[in-house]
């Protein structure tokens, strides 16, 4: 192996591998005292949902709140509806709290099929919102808008009211440069222009 050659294999070797992680979300719907219900990291949860019913937003959503330090490439995954489990409706939203605004949802290309989807998305924070199939947020019915601004109150349940939502993660960390790399990229380009003998 020439000195070259194991400089530039040094150079790739010293890039950060992909960071992966896992989130899974289960849990009903009907219970009251689902932790996933307004998940955590909502502050003041019930008082983004004041324009409807409570016995319709409490029971038909469910939040989680996560950043991303870096850019990723995010997969969620959800079963469709049987006997337990909901039709599921998914909305990503950017930002935290109520301030977060509304940019993809997701849902099975006919009533009753799983979500899968994957979508690259920036470095920040982001609030996921599951219900039930027909529960939009009002955001994305108008096109522009928040969190804050709730959810129309329509649900469908097919049968059940559990929820099962696996959200997978893999980013890419940028490394900044130690001092090995300066070094071995300051002998290449010396050994490169050296004339051949």
């Amino acid at each position: 192996m020439t000195l070259r050659f194991q400089l530039l294999l040094g150079i790739a070797l010293a890039a950060s591998p992909a960071a992966a992680s896992t989130i899974q979300l289960t849990g009903n719907l009907n219970d009251s005292g689902d932790p996933g219900i307004f998940g955590p990291g909502i502050n003041g949860a019930g008082a983004l949902f004041d324009s409807l019913d409570p016995s319709v937003s409490v029971n038909n959503i469910v939040l989680y709140s996560f950043t991303l330090e870096s850019p990723a490439s995010i997969h969620f995954s959800a079963p469709g509806a049987d006997g337990t489990r909901i039709d599921p409706y998914l909305s990503l939203f950017a930002g935290s709290g109520s301030s977060a605004t509304f940019q993809v949802s997701y849902f099975g290309a006919a009533f009753g099929d799983p979500i899968d989807a994957t979508r690259s998305i920036g470095a920040g924070d982001y609030v996921v919102a599951l219900s039930a199939f027909l529960n939009q947020s009002f955001a994305e019915n108008t096109g522009v808008g928040t969190l804050g601004d709730g959810f129309i109150g329509l649900a469908t349940y097919t049968g059940g009211t559990g929820y099962d939502l696996r959200i997978d993660t893999e980013t890419v960390a940028v490394p900044e440069p130690g001092p090995a790399i300066p070094l071995a990229v300051g002998l290449l380009l010396f050994i490169l222009r050296r004339p051949a003998a």
